[in-house]
């Protein structure tokens, strides 16, 4: 079947050259999604036999262990990347996604962002930061602890740009946070650089017409808000 296939040329690849051996992980990480992705993720695993110095190829397989539900795994090649390239962003990140899912551990998670955003000098290695935060965010928000989600969502947008996948959410969801803890005029800006990304957003759309609704809010003092 595919699989065999796919074990036969993890064999030939010891003896491939670097690049050949580069094409055939490319071509292996493009099919895991139409076969049986947590073996497949296991032989990926093996495939890296000759070359145990490549982080990257480490990094790779753990996000491959990460997409089956292979915690554990995907946490040892993140770390074996880590003890290759102690700066590693994406293996920091990928970490960081891990204990996400651990609520004990949400203060590491941050830590762990904080981190790999002072290593982060390529655009795509700033995204990745800016993703990890944008996540925490979420999650944050889905426990609605909006005022937990304030920082990770304000750290994420120093690190992506308006094309960022996230760029449109994260203003969208800070914009939320702040109306749920009655900052309802704070919530006007980033909702506003949503709108830009994002015009056709329905949940943007209607937040701004609630915020259109509101009267101008006052402060302790009697004088309007901004």
């Amino acid at each position: 079947g595919g699989l065999e296939k796919w074990k036969t040329s993890f064999v030939g690849d010891t003896i491939r050259s670097e690049s050949n051996k580069q094409k055939v992980r490319e071509q292996i990480i493009g099919m895991y999604r139409a076969i049986k992705k947590d073996d497949l993720a296991a032989e990926y695993q093996m495939s890296l036999g000759a070359a145990t110095n490549n982080a990257e190829d480490y990094i790779k397989a753990g996000q491959l262990y990460t997409s089956v539900g292979k915690g554990d795994d995907a946490a040892n090649a993140f770390n074996k990347a880590l003890t290759i390239n102690p700066s590693s962003v994406n293996a920091m990140i990928g970490l960081a996604d891990l204990m996400m899912k651990d609520d004990k551990k949400a203060n590491d998670v941050m830590q762990m962002i904080d981190k790999a955003s002072l290593t982060a000098k390529t655009q795509d290695e700033k995204e990745s930061v800016g993703n990890g935060y944008a996540r925490l965010g979420l999650a944050y928000t889905a426990q609605k602890n909006f005022s937990k989600a304030m920082d990770p969502l304000n750290s994420a947008l120093k690190f992506l740009t308006t094309k960022s996948r996230y760029y449109c959410t994260v203003n969208l969801l800070l914009a939320s946070a702040h109306v749920q803890l009655k900052q309802t005029d704070k919530a006007r800006e980033p909702l506003r650089k949503a709108l830009e990304v994002c015009p056709d957003n329905k949940d943007a759309k209607e937040l701004q017409k609630y915020l259109d609704s509101l009267k101008p809010s006052t402060t302790t003092n009697g004088k309007k808000g901004k």
